[in-house]
């Protein structure tokens, strides 16, 4: 069954290639078409894409079309063209020739600051860094990943947040800091699309399987391995399969298991050769050297220490040339050969110098990761104090809002009550103003009609006063004529008693006047 598996997944690879492969030759034949009709001074997006396209399959054709790329631009004085030529050369001399990669990275990196180019910023700052990861020049290559994350187009970019913080895992399992290692990879998940990119979660998970087994967890480096063969394509039988093994020798080596340490080193080994991967070769290599140490086959371990040797000479892999030379040192020290282990320890320490400078730097590192780390809680810490704050404020204006609503509204209740009081005091006001008028009317009438009845009370006091006056005259003449008669004095009695009655009534009619009038 295993081996009918092995044949149709062999099978659909050779098919995957072949597609692939045509696709690719429709792609580059369609692009050399377009490149003959189209004029000189316009062809430096074809003579990139060619490039590009020229990379894998024929470096030296591409590396024609870069340098066409690169004159042309230098021709038309594009800063862009000349960024986008600077940095297909960079990715061309990669393997070959780092240093110059390296020189033309940073300098396609200055030009592209400068021109304000976010995406080729980023890209040109993920290659440096991982030029001086495998270097061994761990520092740099935190400096410049580190760097990279800060940047406005890495953060609203998920490929690039993926690759970042995947790079960054790597660096931290170079330094031997598996738990941030750890916590890099799952940021680098958590970006990640196991659907449209299985790869790469595959590799993540792997590597992450690698950390806990240095770390002695291996029921959690063993969950690790579980989850990426579920998404691993192809049953990892392609690029992502050298570090499926790696991750499995690992975890076997730390257990003990050195049989099957050799036999996935062996399978690790063999897919890194096939896809032409000299550090994965070395690093599989060494471990199964290291597997040959423990088992006491110490004649297997130096042939196979060996071969790596040969592998990473007069490469840029530092890191790799110095584990290497380490394992070369213990078993001719296993073998009593201390001229060959002065030598490799030699090389060793100048490897050490060369990388990482000393053991301090990785705990200089390490602090400067914490502090990093430190930081990005305390930022954290201060934007949720500013998101809480900002929520208070805001709910506190709400609150002033609403509050000023109602002391509005009140206030115009206030307004209307005062209004209606001011109107019915307004009303009452004008009540009292008529009943006033009406009553001084009356008053007036009143002493107009007490003004004619005293005038007529006057009149007829004085009519009596006359009638007094006459009547007296009238007592008068009678007294006198009583005095002259007697004969006629009970006559004239009679008479003065009418008279004096007269009086009487006059006087008290004059008195009733009076009382009435005052």
């Amino acid at each position: 069954m295993n081996f009918i598996r092995n044949v149709k997944a062999l099978v659909y690879v050779l098919v995957l290639m072949a597609n692939l492969s045509f696709a690719q030759t429709k792609v580059i034949d369609s692009l050399r078409n377009e490149l003959h009709n189209t004029p000189e001074k316009d062809r430096w997006p074809l003579y990139v894409d060619l490039g590009y396209e020229l990379l894998t399959i024929a470096p030296v054709e591409a590396k024609k079309f870069a340098l066409k790329s690169y004159e042309l631009s230098l021709a038309n004085h594009d800063s862009v063209s000349l960024i986008g030529s600077r940095t297909l050369i960079a990715v061309l001399l990669r393997d070959e020739d780092s240093d110059s990669s390296l020189v033309m990275g940073l300098r396609t990196l200055a030009m592209a600051e400068k021109c304000q180019l976010n995406r080729v910023v980023y890209q040109s700052m993920n290659r440096i860094a991982l030029n001086y990861l495998f270097r061994g020049k761990y520092d740099l290559a935190l400096h410049f990943l580190l760097k990279a994350i800060d940047l406005p187009y890495a953060k609203g970019n998920r490929r690039a947040n993926k690759i970042l913080w995947n790079n960054l895992g790597l660096l931290y399992y170079k330094i031997r800091y598996y738990e941030k290692a750890i916590s890099a990879y799952g940021e680098s998940l958590n970006y990640a699309d196991s659907i449209a990119e299985p790869g790469l979660v595959a590799e993540t998970l792997f590597n992450m399987s690698l950390c806990e087994s240095s770390l002695g967890n291996f029921q959690k480096s063993k969950a690790c391995i579980a989850r990426a063969l579920k998404v691993c394509p192809n049953e990892c039988n392609d690029g992502e399969g050298v570090q499926y093994y790696s991750s499995l020798a690992t975890f076997q080596f730390w257990q003990g298991n050195y049989d099957s340490v050799i036999y996935f080193t062996n399978c690790a080994y063999n897919l890194a050769f096939k896809y032409r991967d000299r550090r994965m070769q070395a690093s599989s290599l060494e471990m199964k050297a290291k597997a040959y140490l423990k088992m006491d086959s110490v004649h297997l371990a130096e042939t196979t220490i060996l071969k790596a040797k040969s592998i990473v000479l007069g490469s840029e892999l530092h890191a790799e040339i110095r584990d290497v030379h380490a394992v070369l040192a213990k078993i001719a020290e296993r073998k009593g050969d201390y001229k060959t282990m002065a030598m490799a320890l030699k090389k060793y320490t100048e490897e050490l110098d060369s990388t990482e400078a000393s053991a301090s730097r990785i705990n200089i590192m390490k602090l400067e990761v914490d502090l990093k780390e430190r930081e990005h809680r305390e930022q954290l810490v201060v934007q949720e104090m500013y998101a809480k704050t900002k929520e208070d404020v805001i709910s506190a204006q709400r609150l002033l809002i609403i509050a000023s609503g109602v002391i509005c509204c009140l206030f115009a209740v206030i307004l209307v009550i005062l209004f209606k009081r001011h109107m019915q005091k307004t009303n009452q006001n004008k009540l009292l103003d008529k009943n006033l008028q009406l009553r001084t009317h009356e008053l007036q009438h009143k002493v107009s009609s007490s003004i004619k009845v005293q005038s007529f009370q006057k009149e007829v006091i004085d009519k009596m006063l006359l009638d007094i006056d006459h009547q007296l005259r009238s007592m008068k003449i009678l007294l006198k004529y009583i005095a002259s008669d007697e004969t006629q004095k009970n006559v004239c009695v009679k008479k003065s008693q009418v008279l004096f009655e007269r009086i009487d009534t006059s006087i008290r009619k004059i008195k009733s006047v009076v009382v009435e009038r005052y």
